[in-house]
């Protein structure tokens, strides 16, 4: 009688046990299925709208509001250039994946490409020009943010030092033009102005627009450049691309080791339980 029932209840408690077991490994392999980083559609959609749509935003929105403050002007080219220097290293440091910074700086470009392709009345040949210069600065302001920021001194602060030392290079003609005298000054000017984007742009427009610092506030206020130095507008568009263009690889191009590791990515699935 004793053993019947010994019998029982180890009948009783197996089933329990392999219930248990059962769940067990069930919800081991869910977790393991869960994890399989199988690709979805809707989240890469997501991420690219996110990247691409909030800084084609932004700079469509300040493209425009230059457009309506100063008109076809070279405050419409002007002012998107120093707006943007606050925009764009933020924005390339939000995402640690090289292609979505590409696609931010891109989505930047293209926002103001298309003010001025809309409002400016630029020939084709004109336009390329001018939107070259802009998308190599914009495209250098985010390397340089990428560069800073691999010295491990934060998002934020390598954001804060390329938005201070851009706005300083765009505006050395109105901060450095009183310092600049003697014999070589004219030397320097030539060879600061041939990669300066502002200058740069100026000398594209200039049977349409002149020199900028001949413009009434620029010649009582902002500078002495033409009047105690003289200097001459870039000629082409080449060295101000070349130079920013190596800043902007320097930081933003993918390496190698980035884009094999993206390949290689290693599946887990049920069967590694197996």
């Amino acid at each position: 009688m004793a053993r019947h029932e010994a019998a029982e209840g180890r009948r009783s408690v197996l089933p329990g046990r392999s219930r248990r077991a059962r769940v067990r490994r069930e919800t081991t392999q869910g977790v393991f299925i869960h994890m399989t980083p199988i690709p979805h559609t809707h989240r890469r959609l997501s991420v690219f709208l996110l990247h691409a749509l909030i800084p084609l935003g932004f700079s469509s929105l300040v493209g425009w509001a230059c457009y309506a403050v100063s008109g076809v002007s070279l405050g419409l080219f002007f002012g998107p250039i120093l707006l943007v220097t606050f925009l764009v290293p933020s924005l390339a440091l939000a995402d640690e994946d090289p292609i979505a910074r590409l696609v931010a700086c891109g989505a930047v470009t293209l926002g103001i490409a298309a003010v001025w392709l809309i409002s400016a009345n630029l020939s084709l040949f004109d336009l390329l020009r001018c939107v070259g210069v802009f998308g190599a600065y914009v495209f250098a302001l985010g390397g340089c943010a990428v560069l800073l920021s691999r010295v491990k001194i934060g998002s934020t602060y390598a954001a804060a030092i390329v938005v201070v030392a851009g706005f300083a290079w765009l505006t050395w003609p109105v901060w450095l033009s009183p310092w600049l005298y003697g014999s070589h000054a004219e030397t320097i000017v030539h060879w600061l102005s041939a990669a300066h984007p502002l200058m740069a742009i100026n000398g594209v427009l200039f049977e349409r627009f002149n020199f900028w610092d001949r413009y009434t506030l620029s010649y009582q206020q902002l500078t002495t450049l033409n009047q105690d130095v003289f200097y001459t507008l870039p000629k082409t568009v080449i060295w101000m691309i070349l130079v920013h263009g190596a800043f902007a690889a320097a930081g933003l191009a993918p390496s190698s080791r980035t884009l094999s590791g993206k390949l290689r990515q290693p599946r887990i699935g049920p069967a590694a339980i197996q």
